[in-house]
């Protein structure tokens, strides 16, 4: 059985500093936005961190999945702005681990947000997702 506490430890933090560039106006739907640091972009960049932060060190065969998303973007960011994406290892649950990320620009907080991943073997990931699809495909 993997233990979890003896790879990772709650509070570790991963930082980057980004400047706003064109990749991270995509995800806005609206033409009057595209100027404009996407919710989507953050998400990603989340999506990105928290993988980097944690699969390097797992063990062969094992990666992680996100569970859950909980986000506000409270401030625009223009193109050119300098943002720091700080994450934060909050919580360890079993095989979930629990992530909080703010983004900075100079003045202060842009955006926030909480996501869970759960650590899995993706060979077993892989067997049941075919599975699935071979269910779905019959009925």
């Amino acid at each position: 059985m993997l233990d979890v506490r003896e790879l990772f430890q709650e509070g570790e933090t991963m930082e980057v500093n980004r400047t706003v560039q064109v990749d991270d106006t995509v995800g806005n739907f609206s033409v009057h936005l595209n100027q404009l640091l996407s919710t989507t972009a953050c998400i990603e960049r989340m999506v990105r961190m928290s993988t980097e932060m944690v699969e390097g060190r797992l063990p062969e065969g094992f990666i992680t999945v996100g569970l859950s998303y909980s986000v506000r973007h409270d401030e625009t960011a223009m193109l050119g702005t300098g943002l720091s994406y700080l994450l934060k290892l909050d919580e360890i649950k079993g095989n979930r681990l629990v992530f909080s990320m703010k983004v900075t620009d100079s003045i202060g907080e842009v955006f926030h947000a909480t996501c869970e991943r759960a650590i899995v073997n993706r060979y077993k990931l892989i067997d049941s997702a075919t599975e699935r699809a071979k269910r779905a495909r019959e009925s």
